[in-house]
This record gives C-alpha cells, structure tokens and sequence, in this order.
C-alpha cells in the first residue's frame, strides 16, 4: 500500500512504496519543500539532469530503494539545506562529488549499500555528526574525516584500514564494543 501525504503548504512529498521507477517530476520539487521520502520504490537512477531547486529540504529519504545504482553528478548542487540523508539499503556504487558541498548535513546514512566502494571527500561537512557505513564495500574512510570533529561512526563499519591522513583518533564513545582491542587490530593500518 503507497502511502501519499501532502501537506496543505506543500512542505513535503511523501510517496514511500507507491511502486514509483523513477523520480517524481521536476515541478513537484518545489523551493518550499522541507522533508522527502521516496523510501521503498523501485527508482534504478537519479540522471544528470536531475538537480532540483530546494534549498530548505532539510530530509531526504531514499532508503529501501534496492534498484538505485547510480545518482550523477549535480542532484546534490541546489539541497543546500540538507541535514538528513538516508541512502541505505541501495545499490549505489558510489556518491557523486555534489555531497562534498552538503555543510548543514548532520546525517549521512549509508548502512547494507553493498555495492558502495567509493564516498567522495567529506572535509567540508563539519556539521555532520552521524554517518553509517555498516555492510558498505568500503576499502578506506572517506578523506577528509580527520576534521569531522563531531563525527560518530557506527561501530560495525566493514573497513579495510584506516586512512595515513589521521594523525589523532579520540575515541568518544565505546557502545557494544566486546573487544576494544581486536577492533582496533583490525582496523589500524599495518606500517
């Protein structure tokens, strides 16, 4: 069942499991919207064309679209108020450059997308403050993390090695962790 709410001031598009295959049409991206939840569909791709208008979305939801695989270039350019963005559960390969510019992005969810190999810098995005990486096919921590100092990285991140670029690591907050060392093992680069 599609569940489809639009509030009377258009604030946001909720059209999660309506069967859609691709996005909605550009017109229905207006400047006022606020939240977005395209959640459970079956959208296979965001275009280049794509890159709408809405500089006061603050959430965007895309999770559960298992088809997605690839989002081009510029969606990202004109959501310069997004702070949520929920990708999990995606096949996206990889994150275009235009999520670098995201600075009021606080949460950058991105758990079971298996096919994800490649996270472009995130040097500029000093708000963010939760990212998920968990069942993710990263090989390294995206650049720029060093300086993300409010950052809380979800325990269970399938990596590779930590990146040279990290001259401190501060652990703030151990939750379920069984074996502080053995994951540290694991996840500190070999000299």
């Amino acid at each position: 069942m599609a569940i489809k709410i639009q509030k009377v001031n258009s604030q946001a598009m909720v059209e999660s499991g309506a069967q859609l295959e691709k996005l909605p049409d550009m017109e229905k991206w207006t400047e006022d919207l606020v939240r977005v939840s395209l959640m459970k569909n079956y959208i296979t791709e965001i275009p280049a064309s794509y890159s709408p208008r809405c500089p006061n979305l603050s959430t965007l939801l895309l999770s559960q679209n298992y088809m997605l695989r690839s989002i081009e270039g510029s969606f990202f350019t004109q959501l310069n108020g997004l702070a949520v963005l929920d990708l999990s559960n995606t096949g996206i390969k990889s994150l275009p450059g235009s999520i670098s510019n995201l600075v009021c992005l606080t949460t950058l969810l991105l758990m079971r997308c298996q096919q994800l190999r490649q996270v472009p810098t995130l040097a500029k995005l000093t708000a963010l403050k939760k990212l998920d990486l968990v069942y993710t096919q990263l090989e390294e921590l995206p650049e720029g993390m060093e300086l993300l100092s409010n950052l809380s990285i979800n325990r269970e991140a399938d990596l590779g090695t930590l990146p040279k670029t990290i001259q401190a690591l501060e652990i703030v907050q151990c939750h379920d962790m069984t074996s502080l060392c053995a994951y540290l093992r694991r996840y500190t680069p070999k000299p």
